[in-house]
């Protein structure tokens, strides 16, 4: 954990936006490279998206490491909560400064994420400065994604005002 600048900042430079791990944090080099994460938060509510995790795991392949990017074969976000606040125009805020060329233009680094699993997470849309937000809780997603940028493939069941329901979306990049 002393070199929680390090891990921050080379996370951050890589995702195009600010990371910061307040837990723990693990980095394993062999048999390949395994990162975990405890009390991650991605974003901010000031650029009108957040994502904060109790635990992060990444499982990260070699190969393309020394290529420049970055393959995450299998991440597990435990109990993630994301926030979005919706624009007075009515648009759904982005990460900046993502493409869809699959680079992020600070760091170079091509992202793929192979599966991404989402376990007892949240999702809170704020529609107006003024008005509550609409939560679906309970989730369990299972999402594929080429790039950060997408296109997305998030699939799982999750809570809306207590009932249950099937989540499925596919996205394409975005602009």
């Amino acid at each position: 954990n002393e070199r929680r600048a390090f891990v921050e900042e080379t996370l951050s430079r890589a995702a195009g936006t600010r990371i910061a791990v307040e837990g723990a944090i693990s980095v394993r080099f062999l048999p390949f490279p395994v990162v975990k994460l405890e009390g991650v938060t991605v974003g901010s509510k000031a650029t009108g998206i957040e994502v904060k995790a109790d635990r992060v795991s990444l499982d990260i392949g070699t190969m393309p490491l020394l290529k420049g990017e970055i393959h995450v074969m299998e991440a597990t976000v435990e109990k993630p909560v994301v926030t979005l606040a919706i624009s007075p125009e009515g648009r759904v805020p982005k990460f900046p400064p993502l493409t869809n060329n699959n680079n992020d233009a600070s760091s170079g680094w091509a992202i793929r994420i192979e599966t991404l699993a989402l376990r007892n997470g949240e999702l809170a849309v704020i529609p107006t400065a003024d008005a509550p937000p609409m939560r679906l809780s309970k989730l369990d997603l299972d999402v594929e994604a080429a790039a950060l940028s997408g296109p997305w493939h998030v699939e799982g069941t999750g809570q809306w005002h207590g009932r249950s329901v099937n989540v499925r979306l596919t996205t394409g990049a975005l602009d």
